[in-house]
């Protein structure tokens, strides 16, 4: 019996045993899951927070990457080199694609998406031309139009504030070609009574006064096209907002039928013509009081301001100053008002007989387009014989200001006084270096390969003749990057493959430009000595220089390449070709305006 009971009492330490062995491995399991589960929530948010910061990192080089694929590409055009419409930038196993975008001829919008294992980040930029010459287009012609002759044209784009007419054979743009309506020779309301000295309004000088008004009324009814101001700046002020407002009890209101942008290089620190073009063409309405507002940038002082030049002659209305949208004082100033003129528009524009573009790119626009071929987009009210439909959903193109102003000319007649002047004709017999000079009557060059150095501005008084072969006429190193000039009164007529370009560094050009109105038309003194009556009469080779005749005809003869031209009136003959520089966007002159891309913002949108 002892034995059994002994062995029941083993038998129960062994159960004892096996129990607490069971506990034990229980205790360790429960450990052990209790231990990963420690570990697992201790790993995995860090694992969460390494890839957090992980992302975050790809995220930063993405943006960083897109950074750099706008200063890329910002860069390249405020420098004018070499940029496609579309760029890929690849650093550190991502890629940053860059797209330029034109919103209108002065504007473009950059976007850059940057890109690292898929996560993407884009910023944008806007570019607007600044201050200056800005030449968008190969050729710009004025109110009277330009034509081409047979297997003539443009390589580029082509803007015109009238007709663009081609011919049966071959006439052709590469780019775009824009036929703006054109406006009335003749102003149709006016104040410029001349007053020596003028008095004057100052405004953009401070909040108060940032703006000035004048009211007028028209005596027919015609749609907006452009208005004239004779206008000087203090400084270097912002541009100005030009707008044509609705009245409200005898004041400026907040309704703006049509503006335009005065750009304040076009403005000298004297006073001067400038013209603006103004968009849309409203339709305006005669016996009804409107307003001229010049609505000028904030931030102006004392130092960086704008002067318009005025008289108390204009019985239709009155000048006010003040702040559009905030306040207007007619007391001042008391009785005065201000040198405008306003044009309405003369005729609808057409495009005929025209080849435009390439490549499927390449828009039309004019009111009228006739028996053409359009690549891109034709835009038109009316059109027959062209390669398709108008397309009606835009209005017609408006007038575009010329890159120079009248006010900018006349202040480079003034510069080249400074270097002294010479009275009489004046003819280069040997190479020569000449400027600033004033000459008191005509330039020529008769005497075979001679070359002509422009050291400062060139003003002629006369016209300038330039017939001798291999004549030669450049800037001076000097000018590097920058741009040398050389005005004449009359006419310029140049012949025999003359040769003619800027400093030799990229961006710099020679610049002729005709103050003469001789458009083709008029064959009276002194047009009558002109070859086919024009400002500038360009024969052979001209590259290298560009031409500029905003009152009179350039004429184009056979195998002509030059660099870009503005004028009122344009012909070209049979098999000229215009080539135009991309560099001139950023047209930079020693004296007078420069012009490039301005940064109006730069931000983040994805």
């Amino acid at each position: 019996m002892k034995s059994k009971k002994l062995k029941y009492n083993n038998g129960q330490a062994l159960l004892r045993q096996g129990s607490e062995g069971q506990a034990m491995i229980t205790a360790v399991v429960f450990f052990m899951f209790l231990s990963l589960s420690i570990m697992l929530g201790l790993a995995l948010p860090a694992t969460r927070d390494f890839r957090s910061a992980s992302d975050l990192m790809r995220s930063k080089q993405s943006f960083f990457l897109s950074e750099s694929g706008l200063e890329d590409v910002t860069y390249r055009l405020k420098k004018n080199k070499q940029v496609d419409v579309s760029e890929t930038l690849v650093l550190a196993g991502g890629s940053a694609v860059t797209t330029i975008t034109d919103i209108t001829s002065n504007k473009k919008e950059i976007t850059a998406l940057g890109d690292i294992i898929n996560l993407n980040r884009k910023n944008k930029t806007i570019l607007s031309v600044g201050e200056g010459a800005s030449f968008n287009y190969g050729i710009q012609a004025g109110t009277g139009g330009f034509s081409m002759q047979n297997n003539s044209g443009i390589y580029g784009n082509v803007y015109a504030n009238g007709s663009i007419t081609g011919s049966t054979i071959n006439s052709f743009v590469t780019g775009s070609a824009y036929a703006a309506n054109s406006s009335e020779l003749t102003a149709n309301q006016l104040n410029d009574v001349p007053a020596s000295p003028p008095n004057s309004i100052i405004f953009g000088n401070a909040n108060a006064t940032q703006d000035v008004a004048q009211s007028f009324q028209i005596s027919s009814s015609g749609p907006l096209n452009k208005v004239a101001l004779f206008i000087k700046k203090t400084g270097s002020p912002g541009n100005i907002t030009v707008r044509i407002v609705n009245d409200s009890a005898d004041a400026p209101g907040s309704t703006t039928y049509s503006s335009g942008n005065l750009s304040s290089s076009l403005v000298t620190n004297s006073f001067g013509w400038v013209e603006v073009a103004l968009s849309p063409n409203y339709l305006i309405t005669p016996g009804v009081s409107f307003w001229l507002v010049l609505n000028a940038p904030s931030g102006g002082s004392a130092t960086k301001n704008f002067t318009w030049a005025a008289n108390s002659a204009y019985v239709s209305g009155q000048a006010k100053i003040g702040r559009l949208g905030v306040s207007w004082s007619n007391t001042v100033p008391a009785g005065l008002d201000g040198y405008f003129k306003i044009y309405l528009g003369g005729t609808n524009s057409s495009i005929s007989f025209v080849v435009v573009g390439q490549n499927g790119i390449g828009n039309a626009a004019a009111h009228t387009v006739t028996d053409s071929s359009v690549a891109g987009n034709l835009y038109c009210q009316t059109g027959s014989g062209n390669n398709k439909n108008c397309d009606t959903s835009q209005s017609d193109p408006a007038p575009q200001n010329f890159p120079i102003s009248q006010a900018v000319i006349d202040g480079w007649k003034i510069d080249a006084t400074t270097g002294g002047t010479i009275n009489g004709n004046y003819n280069i017999t040997q190479d020569t270096s000449l400027g600033p000079k004033k000459i008191n009557g005509n330039l020529s060059m008769t005497s075979p390969n001679k070359t002509l150095t422009v050291t400062g501005t060139i003003y002629v008084t006369g016209n300038i003749d330039i017939s001798a072969n291999g004549s030669s006429i450049k800037c001076a190193l000097s000018f590097g990057e920058n741009s040398c000039v050389i005005v004449a009164d009359g006419w310029i007529h140049i012949d025999n493959n003359g040769n003619f370009s800027g400093s030799g560094t990229a961006g710099s050009f020679l610049f002729l430009i005709s103050d003469s109105s001789c458009d083709g038309s008029n064959s009276n003194p002194p047009c009558d000595t002109a070859d086919h009556y024009a400002a500038i009469d360009l024969h052979n080779n001209g590259q290298g220089a560009v031409y500029y005749a905003t009152k009179g005809l350039l004429n184009l003869h056979n195998n002509v390449n030059i660099t870009a031209a503005a004028a009122y009136k344009i012909d070209l003959s049979q098999g000229a070709a215009v080539t135009y520089d991309q560099g001139l966007i950023n047209q930079n002159f020693v004296s007078g305006p420069s012009a490039g891309w301005d940064i109006e913002g730069w931000r983040e949108v994805e």
